[in-house]
């Protein structure tokens, strides 16, 4: 519960002063990627619990045909069985009518995985490749798990480089190296922009430290 409170009154101190705050402070251990979606419709004028409902409910739906069409893809035996059970789980059904992340991250990291395979397939250029690399950033800025996804990033350039020879197995994973550069570019800035923020406040440096994601704390 408190979770959805903390996403929601984000999002309103998104639309309302551009910054990711709760109660006047700076929100650090949860990523702002939630009340940012939700940041939207709020700034149009439409703030409302069933508004930011409505949007998860969206996200649902998108989770859901993106698990399906993955499925698809890779001839699993009955995909359609499969998501529908995957709807139906308690879990699935409490986080899609909360005001939470797990759906949101869902659908943007199935779409980062789907464009990745587009990717590998070689139909698509580095405009794709950069637009794949904002999914990245995205996914990782809804959930602190997403930056684990460039795990898939990096199997998927070192498959496709050892099916090249010299220079040529650099020049098949550049469309993976600029997804990579580019989720760690929108992520890294995050950072960076929200540890500043956090230091002008009036809070102790240990503080500061203790709000940011566990991964990223000096060692």
């Amino acid at each position: 519960m408190y979770d959805s409170i903390t996403y929601y009154f984000g999002a309103t101190a998104l639309a309302e002063r551009g910054a990711f705050q709760f109660q006047g402070e700076s929100i650090g251990r949860w990523p702002p990627g939630l009340s940012a979606l939700l940041a939207i419709p709020f700034f149009l004028g439409l703030e409302s619990v069933w508004v930011a409902k409505l949007i998860i409910l969206l996200c649902v739906g998108a989770g859901l045909a993106l698990t399906l069409r993955l499925f698809e893809r890779e001839d699993r035996p009955h995909p359609l069985l499969i998501a529908l059970l995957f709807a139906l789980l308690p879990q699935s059904f409490l986080m899609g009518t909360q005001v939470l992340s797990e759906w949101p991250y869902t659908a943007i990291s199935l779409l980062f995985l789907y464009f990745l395979i587009l990717l590998k397939e070689g139909r698509r250029n580095i405009p794709f490749a950069v637009l794949t690399g904002v999914l990245l950033g995205m996914a990782s800025l809804t959930r602190w798990l997403g930056v684990l996804l460039g795990v898939a990033v990096l199997a998927q350039s070192f498959d496709k480089m050892r099916s090249g020879r010299g220079l040529s197995r650099f020049r098949l994973a550049l469309p993976e190296a600029v997804v990579a550069v580019t989720g760690a570019g929108i992520f890294g800035l995050w950072v960076a922009t929200h540890v500043q923020e956090l230091q002008m406040e009036t809070q102790p440096a240990d503080n500061v430290v203790g709000t940011m994601p566990l991964p990223f704390w000096p060692c």
